[in-house]
């Protein structure tokens, strides 16, 4: 949030998930808000449960990728980002960081 209002740039938020209470998504955008995001995407599959991420959540990651043509990606902890974020970094030929 920090280097966004630095840059004026929006934070995006993009979360997958296969909880399909009815609640959930209202819960979970109030949560990333107050954690500094500006707009927040969610896809709700009961088919994104399980392993590998890469290979449930990564389609969904790249398609936003591709609209949106992020300047900067943070993924939470290192094992997600290792998962999602060095193949995405591959696929768009970008510098990938720990």
């Amino acid at each position: 949030r920090r280097i966004a209002g630095v840059l004026g740039a929006t934070v995006y938020a993009v979360a997958t998930s296969a909880d399909t209470d009815p609640g959930y998504p209202d819960r979970l955008a109030e949560e990333l808000g107050g954690a500094g995001a500006d707009r927040v995407f969610l896809c709700v599959d009961p088919a994104l449960a399980g392993p590998p991420i890469e290979a449930s959540h990564g389609h969904l990651v790249r398609l936003v990728a591709a609209r949106l043509r992020p300047r900067l990606f943070v993924f939470p902890g290192a094992g997600l980002a290792a998962e999602l974020g060095a193949p995405l970094a591959a696929r768009l030929r970008a510098t990938w960081a720990t």
